[in-house]
């Protein structure tokens, strides 16, 4: 099984010398290119994964998670699961924060507990963040107070006591390319 970069070069190179078929080995560069961009996608994909565990604890429910679709539409309505009173009410009232997507200028990565601030007031904290391949730069998770949780609102990110410019964004941060027909 071809798992990285260099067993798939192997594999390519080896394959199309026993054939000499030129216009296969000429095509050899877009397949890696291929490889390497599903690679760097599933990585980060993983990343992400292992850090949702940060995303949502005891202290947080579905509707500050914007995961309101998982909880069945019966569900929401009957209630008879644990913290239905809290969710209900959310649902109805609207959550006190909201878990969004930021993308800070530059390079610089908030980490998880990096606090969000708006006006020099801390209004949310990082729950995690990383470097994104598939868009070559920074991105960051958190929650903040509903009422400075619009997409496009400008923040900044503590990142070990310096602020950096960051902007409140829609999640995914990469738009889904497969086709639902």
């Amino acid at each position: 099984m071809i798992t990285d970069y260099t067993s798939l070069q192997s594999a390519a190179v080896e394959y199309l010398a026993r054939d000499q078929d030129t216009t296969l080995i000429a095509r050899i560069p877009t397949f890696i290119q291929l490889f390497e961009a599903k690679m760097n996608r599933d990585l980060f994909v993983r990343q992400m994964e292992a850090r949702a565990t940060t995303t949502i604890d005891t202290t947080t429910t579905p509707i500050e998670a914007v995961l309101l679709w998982s909880i069945g539409k019966e569900r929401r309505v009957q209630g008879g699961f644990p913290g239905a009173g809290i969710i209900q009410k959310q649902i109805a009232e609207g959550a006190p924060r909201k878990r969004v997507g930021l993308l800070p200028e530059g390079k610089a990565i908030a980490r998880e507990g990096s606090e969000i601030a708006l006006g020099g007031k801390v209004i949310g904290k990082i729950t995690s963040g990383g470097f994104a391949p598939s868009l070559g730069r920074a991105v960051a998770m958190g929650y903040v107070e509903r009422a400075q949780s619009a997409n496009g609102t400008k923040v900044e990110l503590v990142v070990r006591g310096k602020p950096v410019p960051a902007e409140i964004v829609p999640m995914p941060f990469v738009k889904h390319a497969y086709y639902r027909g």
